[in-house]
């Protein structure tokens, strides 16, 4: 460094005693500030020309893609089920099915007889009890619960403000 001259910049970089070092002109920051223009330039153009190449390709439709792989994916599961089905018949063993049969279920008709009655079974106060709920039994069977002469009003739904 030039101690006369501190106050103005130098043009040339530091460099250390001994080592060769070549000398940068102030133009060659000019000359890499034109090849990145020159380079975006080129980036730019290949860039338009990739865009106009992909807007040429026809576009598929949302809706197509979709039907067309909803169909894949229905004849994909038919083959499925027939291959399936064609392994079964193929081993020989053919699927048949039987019915299970349902237990039948035994009623008698006959009561059981009981052996030893019980000791209520001859006192007059069970069977006079026995006797009343009989008679009032034969006459709610009697009754005539429903009565036809009750309807309910008719509704006047004709509402004015």
């Amino acid at each position: 460094m030039n101690p006369e001259n501190t106050n103005q910049p130098t043009t040339q970089p530091i460099v250390p005693e001994g080592v060769n070092q070549p000398v940068v002109p102030q133009d060659a920051v000019v000359q890499d500030i034109s090849k990145l223009k020159g380079f975006i330039q080129k980036l730019k153009q290949r860039i338009k020309e990739k865009r106009q190449a992909s807007e040429s390709v026809p576009v598929v439709n949302k809706n197509k893609l979709l039907m067309i792989s909803l169909a894949v994916f229905v004849v994909l599961c038919i083959l499925l089920v027939a291959a399936s089905m064609y392994k079964s018949l193929s081993n020989g063993k053919k699927v048949v099915s039987v019915p299970t049969p349902i237990p039948e279920v035994v009623i008698n008709a006959t009561p059981t007889s009981i052996v030893v009655p019980s000791r209520y079974a001859t006192d007059s106060a069970v069977l006079e009890l026995e006797k009343s709920i009989n008679e009032v039994d034969g006459q709610l069977s009697g009754t005539q619960i429903k009565e036809s002469q009750l309807t309910p009003p008719t509704f006047d739904f004709a509402i004015t403000f």
